[in-house]
């Protein structure tokens, strides 16, 4: 073979193999494309099945289609209508995986509030009033009148209702105005639970709120709580509570010489959440350098790293 044959032999090589790595990629945008669209194709089959299936007589098909709803993670215009219908469906697992649901679907919808907070006040099975005010908290259209409401449940008979209302209530931060002087009440509860989930939402709502001097006082008082979960829970709350001030600094800083290590480390973690607006704190914070526990002494070299920012 000559010089010319080869060349062209050569050229032709090339031409060829990049003619084939173009089919190649041709094929596997197309094929990932199709598959793609194959695949929403199957999600939104799915969803219809779903949809028909929760108006299923047999069930076990509506819990599987509420179940499956809720995985799908469809567009809230698709299903609302249907879920809400689910509410009132007679079986306690459909109502309460629908409730599940509207809470995932996360629908900006007043009309979804109103028949969420409904079932979480009147069903009669705590499983559902329990999944019902746990989507609320997942929900933005939350009124005044929600809050209300919910902060009427914090006095229900049943204690996991309590807890969970509460909870629920700080989850929902400032829009939860209307329920701190239920919350407040909350955390004089002869339940130790109810009082540590009550100081849990008030430093959450604390955060800010016009109402934060009622809730520093609460907190403030929960500090001499002989229930250490209590105990802690307060603190905690003391890093959350805005603005800052000099009681909440000075409660702090005496938590830092409690006997238990695990009052020191959460104080010093509060302290930290409270930023440059601690450094009144800054000589407690380096003696605490000095403590026998290796965690402690970590926490409280990053707690003066963020305290001291400029």
């Amino acid at each position: 073979m000559n010089k010319s044959s080869v060349k062209r032999f050569t050229t032709f090589v090339k031409i060829t193999g990049v003619s084939i790595i173009l089919i190649l990629m041709v094929c596997f945008w197309g094929n990932a494309s199709t598959q793609r669209s194959s695949l929403q194709m199957s999600i939104d089959r799915g969803i219809e099945v779903y949809l028909q299936e929760l108006k299923s007589e047999n069930v076990e098909s509506r819990q599987r289609a509420v179940l499956g709803l809720i995985q799908a993670k469809p567009e809230p215009e698709d299903v609302v209508p249907s879920l809400l219908q689910a509410l009132k469906d007679p079986n306690n697992g459909v109502r309460g995986n629908a409730a599940l649901a509207l809470g995932r679907v996360g629908v900006a919808s007043s009309e979804v509030v109103d028949a969420l907070a409904a079932l979480a006040s009147e069903d009669n099975h705590s499983g559902v009033r329990l999944n019902a005010i746990g989507a609320i908290g997942k929900l933005q259209q939350v009124s005044p009148s929600h809050v209300t409401a919910l902060a009427e449940m914090l006095q229900d008979e049943d204690q996991r209702v309590c807890n969970a209302v509460a909870v629920t209530l700080g989850h929902l931060g400032s829009r939860s105005q209307a329920a701190v002087p239920a919350l407040v009440e909350a955390s004089h509860d002869q339940d130790a639970v109810m009082r540590e989930y009550a100081l849990y939402a008030l430093g959450l709502v604390g955060a800010s709120s016009p109402n934060s001097t009622e809730i520093l006082a609460a907190v403030a008082e929960a500090l001499r709580d002989s229930n250490r979960r209590v105990h802690l829970s307060a603190i905690r709350a003391l890093g959350d509570i805005r603005p800052v001030t000099s009681v909440a600094t000075t409660a702090l800083m005496d938590a830092l010489n409690e006997q238990d290590a695990m009052a020191r480390k959460t104080a010093i973690y509060a302290l930290t959440k409270l930023g440059p607006d601690a450094k009144v704190a800054i000589p407690a914070l380096t003696e605490v350098m000095h403590d026998q526990d290796a965690s402690i002494r970590a926490a409280a070299v990053h707690a003066l790293q963020v305290v001291e920012a400029v």
